[in-house]
């Protein structure tokens, strides 16, 4: 690869085409050994699969993502990266429904060209929306942090036609959209801890070629069907006019004052009145944007950080609940084996055993 010095990243900023990246994954998975250069780094063919590796350049992000074409109605999109910059993407992702989870960080998205209505995809939910043509979505991406997601696209007419026999489990938004009569608006869903940890083995699935292909195929459809029903359990509130950007944004600011203080979770009333709002419109807040009450999702931050700690740290489990919020670690125990259906040692255990598998499987 050429050297980076002069490197000037694209603006106005790069359009993430589905259609795009479904042609450059069949081009190298017709070409094993192809490298392909781009403004922004480089597309590297996927070992044994139809698919792709996109490497920052280095002046842009440390890190990629992998796009893999799993069959001709579904793919996935995985990141991780650190941007060294602030970078904005234009995604047209027409006819698909988009599942879009965060494990680390987060980033902006919002519809079109309305930068006034921004939400924020944030750990522990599911940003989902639906494109028909000429429709797309903004995403801007700030420096200095990692970012790690995981995207699944699913072809609306192969959905359709799967939830044909009987569509009423399916919200009513949901059907249109797939009858294809409107957008998908955006919104974010929270993850059950059931759902999360699809996600997770997704993200740390240990297996190669056509068996990789059979089982991602699987645990996102797994995944979408959590999502459906999460969505379906949602109660709408459709009259987004009466919740204005800066109500957007101070929800986010609640969120992120939650997350920062998981270890002395302040009240209600003392995040409302810190962000600016009553306590009732930041429970109504919290869920059109979230789609559950500050509660539950100071439960599900808890969590996700305990799940992230349990497997991505070296921390005594008494830590681990010192820094989640919880008195007693007999308390913690309880509340992660409620929430994943183990208890944090053995949770570990199955992460390092994951792991291992993958780096005997690379040494093969």
């Amino acid at each position: 690869m050429s050297s980076n010095r002069g490197f000037v990243r694209p603006d106005p900023p790069a359009t993430r085409d589905l259609w795009d990246m479904r042609t450059l994954a069949s081009i190298h998975g017709e070409t094993p050994d192809l490298v392909t250069p781009a403004a922004d780094g480089r597309y590297k063919s996927l070992p044994r699969s139809t698919g792709f590796h996109c490497e920052y350049n280095p002046n842009v992000a440390l890190g990629g993502w992998d796009y893999l074409q799993i069959d001709p109605r579904l793919a996935i999109a995985i990141t991780d990266m650190i941007p060294e910059v602030a970078i904005s993407r234009r995604h047209v992702a027409e006819d698909c429904l988009v599942l879009t989870t965060m494990v680390k960080g987060g980033f902006s998205i919002w519809e079109g060209d309305d930068t006034e209505v921004a939400a924020e995809s944030a750990t522990g939910f599911c940003t989902v929306y639906g494109l028909k043509q000429d429709d797309h979505v903004h995403t801007r991406y700030d420096s200095g942090h990692r970012l790690r997601w995981l995207s699944v696209f699913i072809d609306r007419l192969c959905l359709a036609e799967l939830l044909a026999e009987d569509d009423r489990s399916i919200p009513a938004d949901v059907r249109r959209f797939l009858a294809g009569g409107e957008r998908l608006r955006l919104r974010n869903v929270p993850l059950s801890p059931i759902a999360m940890m699809t996600v997770r083995q997704m993200l740390d699935q240990p297996f190669e070629g056509a068996v990789r292909k059979l089982f991602l195929s699987a645990k996102a459809q797994e995944f979408c069907c959590h999502i459906l029903a999460s969505l379906a359990d949602i109660q709408s509130d459709d009259d987004r006019t009466a919740f204005s950007a800066s109500d957007y944004q101070k929800v986010q600011a609640a969120r992120r004052l939650l997350r920062a203080r998981l270890d002395q979770p302040p009240k209600v009333s003392e995040i409302a009145q810190t962000v600016g709002l009553t306590r009732q419109r930041l429970q109504n807040g919290f869920r059109i944007v979230y789609g559950d009450t500050v509660g539950q999702v100071r439960d599900k931050l808890r969590m996700e950080l305990a799940l992230d700690l349990v497997q991505d740290s070296q921390a005594s489990m008494i830590e681990i609940a010192m820094e989640t919020g919880y008195e007693h670690p007999a308390s913690f125990t309880r509340a992660f084996k409620q929430a994943f259906g183990c208890s944090p040692i053995e949770a570990r255990r199955e992460a390092q055993l994951a792991l291992r598998t993958r780096i005997e499987a690379k040494r093969q």
